[in-house]
């Protein structure tokens, strides 16, 4: 299913709602350089008009299974 475009969000403005976890514009920044193919595959990050665009609830949620994944790398790994 297609999100309304008023589900859309500039990543400056979804980052300030998520600051917990994203807590400087570099740490979205370097999220996205590791994930951009993800995100996009996923339909958690848009480009309108040249302008990337996170759709929250989709981005929220490659965001978590990306955190669950790495935990369940580090315990494999003892760390």
């Amino acid at each position: 299913m297609q999100p309304a475009l008023s589900e859309l969000e500039k990543l400056p403005a979804y980052r300030e709602r998520r600051e917990h976890v994203f807590p400087s514009r570099h740490s979205l920044e370097w999220f996205l350089r590791l994930h951009r193919q993800g995100l996009v595959e996923s339909g958690a990050l848009l480009k309108v008009q040249g302008q990337w665009f996170a759709v929250p609830d989709r981005f929220d949620a490659y965001v978590i299974a990306d955190g669950a994944k790495a935990a369940q790398r580090r315990i494999g790994t003892g760390q």
